[in-house]
């Protein structure tokens, strides 16, 4: 008789598969912004005035001036 003969089989090896994606992207966005400003604004002013009347305002006799200097000949 003949030796049976034994087969064994080896597995083929597993591929390696890289796969390189490069795509550009655009985004466009829109944006719409409305705004309302209110502004009240109340300004309040005091102003006092003091006015102090003369003495020829009050009935009160003004200051005579003093004589100064030489009087002049003939007074």
């Amino acid at each position: 008789l003949a030796p049976i003969a034994i087969a064994t089989a080896t597995p083929a090896p597993t591929p390696t598969v890289t796969a390189t994606e490069t795509g550009t992207a655009t985004a466009t966005v829109t944006e719409t912004v409305t705004q309302t400003a209110t502004v009240t604004e109340t300004a309040t002013t005091t102003e006092t005035t003091t006015i102090t009347p003369s003495p020829s305002e009050t009935g009160s006799p003004e200051a005579s001036p003093s004589p100064q200097g030489t009087p002049e000949p003939g007074n």
